[in-house]
Formats: C-alpha cells, structure tokens, sequence
C-alpha cells in the first residue's frame, strides 16, 4: 500500500501519479494506492497518468473528497476505482469527481471539450446531415451542436461516420436528423461542436483497444453543466469491468454502455466496445443545483445573480428575466439607476420604460456593478423609472439539457444472436428539476412543449436500449418525456434511430410523471430496425398514458392498465406472449421446439379403431395463428398376427390444413407400407395400415408433416394414433413426436 500523500505533485492527480511511477509500485503489479486527501482539490490532469495497467486506487480519505477535473478520469486496465460513497453534489459528501466549470467553481483550467465552430455548413440528405468542420471526432462519439437554426440549436446524438483521412483531424462527419430538416450554410455560422467527452471512462485513452477488469465504485460523477461532458462511458472495457454505487448528475448523457469500441477507447468498431461488462448495479442520475464559488460581478448568473453560495441551475444560462425600481439620475442622455436588492451584471440587456414622459424607451448601455446599471437615454432628462433586464446567454457555458437528454444509453449498430451482452440493475433515473424554471417538475429544455411543438417531436429518453443484447432490471424513472425505448423510434426522437436489436429485456421497473411526447412506458421501436426475441415485464406506470407501444406490430398497451405482466416478442414481430389485456388479439406464443414422449412404461391397446397414444399428443398456442410441422418415431410389436394401422387427428379445432404421410416397417428384410392425407376437419383418419405377422418383434413406424392451424381460444389438438385389429398392439417406451 502506497500513501499518495507522501509524494510531490502540482495537485494531489500529480501526486497520485508520483505515487503510480514510485519504484515500489513499479516493482508491482497491482499497487494499491490510498490518497488520504480531503476537501477541494483541483486536478489539471488524470490521476491515472502514466499507468500501464493494474491496480487499485482508494479515494475514500477520511471525509469529502471533491476533486475538480480538467481531464478525463480514464481508468487503465485492471485498475480498481474506489470512493467513499456517492452523494448529491451541492452539499458535498462522500467521493465526487467534477467537471471543472470556472463559470460555476473556482477551478482551473476547465475540463476539456474538444469544440469548433462549423465552417463549411451543414448539409442534409434525407435523414442523415453531414457536418463540414475540422474535428477529432470518432464513429460512434456522442456530439452536441449548439447555436444553429432549427435542431441544431441544442442537437446530441452520435456520430454515424467520419469524412477524411482523421490524421489528426476529420473535415466532417454525419449524423442522423429528423427528414425534412433543413440545410444551413451561413445561418450555421453561430454554430458550435462540441465533442462529447466522458467524465468517468472505463478504459484508456483512444488507440488502448480492449481492456478488462476495470471496476468504478461508490463515488458520484458531477458534469457540472459543461455542455459535451458525459458523466459515466464504457466502449473499451469487457469481462469484469462495471461500475457499482456510483450516482451522475448534471449531464446531457448520464450513463452510456456501448459496443461501438470507437466511441471513447476501441481502435476499430468491433475492437473494444463494452462487450460481456457489467453488472453495472445501484446507479442514479440527476439533475441538481451547483453551488456558485464566484464573487465577481460575471460570476454564476444564477436566478439570485452571482456571488458565492447562490444556487446554480441547469438554465442558469438560457436567460432570464428580473424588474426592478428605484431612483435614475440622468446628465444628459446617461443615466444611472441604483438600490434595490437584485444583482445584475454584464450578461444582462434589456429596455427601461419611462414612469414620466422624458425618455421611452431608454436602452441600455453597460452594467457597471451588481447594484447599479448605467443606461443611454432616448431623451434628456428624467428621475423616476421601471425597468425590466433580460439575462443574456453565457457563450462558454450552453445549456447542456436539450430534447436528447438521455439518462441510461445501452447501445451498438448490430444485435447478436442468442448472446446476453451485459446487464444493468437497481437503478433511478429521474429527470426532475429544482430550478424555477422547470415545467411541472422537467427541466424547461426537456418539456413536451419545447421538444413536441419545436423539434419535430423529439424525446429525452430514460433508458435507450438498441444494438446490444442486455438485461434492464430492477428500475425507476421519472420526469422523462420518453421514458423507455427498446430499438429506436425516428417518431419519438429522430437524433437516436437505433438499429437491429435482439435480447433486450426490461424487467420489474416502474415509471412516472413523463410519458407526455413519447406517450408511452415503453416504446417498441418499428421500421426499418426489426426488434425480436426483446420485451418488458412486470412493470408499473404511474401516469395516465399508455403502457406500452409496439410498432413492429402495430398494437399497444391501454393506459388503463397501471400494471403488467409481460410483453414478450419472439423472433419475429407475430411471434407474441403477453398479458396485457388492452392488445387485441394479441395473446401468443413464442414459438419453440418440443418433444412429446410415451414415457414410464410401454403404450398397449386393443382397440380396433384409432386411439390416441398415450403421450404422443400436443396442444397448440391459444388465440395464435401458426404453422408447425412435425416428426414422429414410433416402435411398435404385435402379440399376434393382425392388421395395424396408424393415423392422425387435428381435434377440438379444426386444422386450416394438415398434410401427414406415414410409413411402417412389416418386416427385418425393408417390406414397408406408405400412404398420406390432406385433412381439413376434425376427424382421426388413417395414414397407413399393413399386416404384421411377426409376432413379437419390434419395429418402426413414422410420421412426418405440417399442421397449419388458425387462431383460436380453443385450438387445435394433435393427436398421434394407432389400432390393431385383434390382439394387442404395443408402442415401446421411448417412441416420440417432435414439433417444430
């Protein structure tokens, strides 16, 4: 054990990396390192510099520990992350990593986000833009835009491909955008890229590839409202890599698990990638006030003005309005107003009108201080005056919330047969907000007002599931517009369109207070993605919408329904098993193959008309339309020489069609008997009969066909027969029917 403490460094990272590059951890393949630190401490880079691999790092000191980053926390290869518990940033407690805002903290510098501003435009066809400017973006990467027209005022997704060589940098990239978006050449000029950026990385740096073991717990990631920085990221780290206890507040991206190795860490897609982590266990995310450290007048521009320990929202830098009066003094055309409570500062414009007659409007010129504000008048004169100041955006710090907020992205390009890739359990995610500005509780830049009316629908989603085979358990969301979406739906947020998704499973979840774009609990996504063998169940929604919408098929869950069973897709969109009483006709089967079996002892019979075999008979889905054919093994011996035939039925329910050829063996020297039937009623008819005079030998008889059976509460019955015309016939233990 090595004491971080003891070492030299610039800030406590740098002395955490000494400790790393002591010789005694060197001698080592798994140094564990304590760093004892409390309180505020800044960080201008990693702690995890120069760290090959292996290891643990323990950030629990003997109180808070609140470190302020300007890098990316990129946890190496086998490395053991630990903190002392997580916590609600403002106040602090427990373990917090932050994103260094020096709009909000006193930091520096601040944590970096690749930005540039867009040069060449951007330029749409169909549903895919391409974005011309310089960057160092790589496929997969989240990316938000800022400061365009219509989507691209506030726009996050990920980026489809790279244009140019990338060495070092790329010339453009695309993105996927609503049809019908529009082109912007000169308009885009206001633009700005930002390049989303993990706080928390599982993983190295790019270029690492695959790594494992990489564990995080028990600390809180704080994005502090830096617009690009994701609070939690996984595209490099497999087999044992996870992060557990841990809560993530103030990010437009709170959690992301993903299989596109490009995305923070991989050298290829397919190459990394989060493939086979988890179980990612007790994860929150938030959205929290942060507590101003400034105190000068530029400081925060929280709703209470700036100054230290005034509340900082997610908004803060969105605008905002304040009126005041008091007394004006004029010389000439310049005029100063002073007292009054409300501070004011240099990102605040706006008009003043005149309570008399000399001056209207008057417009302002400067702020000088946070209790006076210095104005040009239309007219000379004037004494007494109202006014009302209007907050000016804060350019380097732009609302990082917008209509593609997400809390929990698990995503990939392809979904892989029969393969669980990961699993995510006991978690909340909530996109409740404590600022005035919130609408009913949701941040203002996340309301259906905003996202339904504006932005061509769009959604921030709770939990985003497509692409990669996972197991969502054991959840609770909240506030989140478009709660829960499995495959992607370009009708509820265009910006995420998915992919192919198989395996993907939500269970025992509830939700509540969102729902009011995207409409529903959970949301199927449909066209051109195909979903399969992926559904809910046991959930509760707490809310008035509907329960569930299924666009592979087309039906949906009743809002009435404040609970469900299940919802189950099989591997095509028809193939459904669910509980949910408001899908009509919708109850079904997932179809599979079985085996029925005569089991326990050997079938005998007498009869000398069909009898059923005694466990040779099958029951087919209720209320499904299917399609099944079959293969039928049966042993058989006489006690006498007599006339044995064996047959079919299609019982209770009539069969669409049942086609069934049988064949039966007479004799050790290949004698064999044939024949077939079409039958469309519920009749037992033989297949084939022939004499069998070798007593007491045994031998085979099959059947083989397709049964097309139609939708029915009573379905069909398929029953395997057989009768002998004197003595007793014998079916051996073991003979068996498969259906398929």
């Amino acid at each position: 054990m090595v004491d971080a403490s003891q070492f030299n460094g610039s800030d406590v990272c740098a002395q955490i990396a000494a400790a790393n590059a002591s010789t005694v951890c060197q001698a080592s393949n798994a140094c564990k390192i304590v760093a004892p630190f409390v309180g505020i401490n800044n960080c201008a880079a990693s702690p995890f510099s120069g760290w090959t691999g292996g290891g643990e790092l323990d950030l629990k000191g003997a109180g808070v520990v609140d470190l302020r980053v300007s890098a990316t926390v990129a946890v190496p290869n086998g490395v053991q992350l630990h903190g002392i518990g997580t916590t609600n940033p403002s106040p602090a407690s427990g373990t917090i990593i932050r994103a260094c805002n020096p709009n909000i903290f006193s930091c520096s510098p601040a944590f970096k986000v690749q930005s540039e501003a867009v040069s060449g435009g951007v330029t749409v066809s169909l549903t895919v833009a391409t974005v011309t400017v310089n960057n160092t973006l790589r496929t997969g990467q989240d990316v938000f835009i800022y400061g365009g027209p219509g989507p691209f005022s506030s726009y996050h997704s990920f980026v489809i491909a790279t244009i140019g060589t990338c060495s070092p940098t790329c010339t453009g990239f695309t993105i996927p955008v609503a049809s019908g978006t529009s082109n912007c050449f000169l308009t885009c000029s206001g633009a700005t890229v930002y390049e989303g950026t993990p706080l928390i990385q599982l993983g190295g740096l790019p270029a690492a590839g695959k790594t494992y073991g990489v564990q995080v717990d028990h600390l809180t990631a704080d994005c502090a409202w830096v617009p690009g920085c994701v609070a939690f990221a996984n595209s490099a780290s497999e087999e044992g890599s996870f992060w557990q206890h841990v809560t993530a507040t103030n990010s437009g991206m709170q959690f992301r698990i993903t299989e596109q190795g490009t995305a923070y860490g991989g050298t290829s897609v397919g190459v990394g990638g989060a493939n086979n982590s988890g179980p990612y266990v007790d994860m929150t995310a938030q959205f929290l006030k942060e507590n101003c450290e400034l105190t000068t007048d530029s400081g925060c521009n929280g709703p209470a003005g700036p100054g230290t320990g005034n509340p900082v929202y997610e908004d803060y830098a969105t605008g905002g309005t304040a009126t005041a009066s008091g007394s004006v003094t004029c010389s000439g055309f310049t005029c100063t107003w002073t007292g009054g409570s409300q501070k004011f500062n240099t990102n605040w414009t706006g008009t003043m009108a005149v309570l008399g007659a000399a001056c209207t409007p008057c417009t302002i010129s400067s702020v000088s201080s946070t209790t006076s504000v210095t104005f040009t008048a239309s007219a000379a004169g004037g004494t007494a005056f109202s006014f009302a100041l209007t907050q000016g955006v804060n350019g380097q710090n732009q609302n990082p919330l917008n209509c593609d907020a997400v809390g929990l992205s698990v995503d990939g390009t392809t979904a892989a047969a029969n393969k669980l890739k990961t699993k995510v359990t006991d978690f909340t995610m909530t996109a409740n907000s404590q600022s005035s500005g919130a609408v009913g509780g949701i941040p203002a830049a996340m309301d259906s007002t905003t996202c339904g009316a504006v932005y061509h629908g769009r959604a921030p989603m709770g939990v985003f599931a497509a692409g990669f085979d996972a197991h969502i358990d054991t959840f609770h969301l909240e506030y989140w517009q478009g709660d829960a979406e499995i495959g992607g739906n370009v009708s509820l947020n265009p910006e995420f369109p998915g992919a192919p998704t198989q395996n993907v499973m939500l269970s025992n979840f509830e939700v509540c207070c969102g729902g009011d774009v995207g409409s529903y609990a959970v949301d199927i996504g449909g066209a051109p993605n195909t979903v399969v063998n992926s559904g809910a169940m046991n959930w509760a929604f707490l809310s008035s919408q509907d329960m569930m919408k299924d666009n592979q098929s087309s039906k949906t869950c009743s809002g009435s329904e404040s609970t469900e069973g299940w919802y189950l897709l099989g591997n095509t969109p028809n193939q459904l098993l669910t509980s949910c009483t408001g899908v009509t006709n919708a109850i079904g089967y997932i179809k599979s193959s079985q085996t029925i079996q005569v089991t326990g002892g050997n079938f005998t019979t007498n009869s000398t008309s069909l009898t059923t075999i005694t466990g040779l008979t099958w029951t087919a889905p209720v209320s499904f339309a299917s399609n099944w054919s079959f293969h039928c093994l049966i042993p058989y011996s006489v006690s006498a020489s007599a006339m044995v035939a064996f047959g079919i039925q299609g019982a209770t329910t009539a069969p669409t069609s049942l086609f069934a050829a049988a064949n039966m063996f007479t004799s050790n020297g290949g004698a064999a008997a044939e024949g077939s039937k079409t039958i469309t009623n519920t009749t037992a008819t033989t297949l084939v009969n022939a004499t069998q005079n070798a007593t007491g030998t045994v031998f085979q008889a099959t059947i083989d066909g397709t049964a097309e059976l139609p939708l029915n509460v009573s379905p069909t019955v398929l029953n395997f027969m057989a009768d002998v015309s004197t003595g007793t016939l014998t079916i051996e233990r073991g003979a068996y029917c498969q259906i398929f």
